[in-house]
């Protein structure tokens, strides 16, 4: 009981240090031209993968490097529009059904 009062202030001033940072990233742009060639602020980045979670979107891609990076975009950061074209731009990579067996 007695920490959780400086426990609360410490959260809140970490919030408020994680909003400031997120305010001052400048956007970034990313470029998706074909199944074969994106961009992200200019850098070329490959096997891109995005994933539907109902209104949510996240995708992954390697950087030059080959580091594993992750987007995300909410509901409110990506209207109808920008949802659409982010649909199209990113091919689908349906995995087909394995065959069924049979008894012989």
């Amino acid at each position: 009981m007695v920490a959780s009062i400086p426990l609360a202030l410490l959260a809140l001033t970490y919030g408020v240090w994680l909003y400031r940072r997120e305010l001052r990233q400048a956007p970034q742009v990313l470029v998706i031209a074909g199944s074969a060639t994106a961009t992200l602020d200019g850098e070329a980045i490959t096997e891109l993968r995005l994933h539907w979670r109902g209104q949510l979107a996240f995708l992954r891609f390697r950087e030059r490097e080959g580091r594993l990076r992750h987007l995300s975009w909410w509901p409110d950061t990506l209207d109808t529009h920008a949802r659409r074209e982010l649909r199209l731009a990113v091919p689908v990579e349906a995995q087909a059904r394995p065959p069924r067996s049979m008894a012989p």
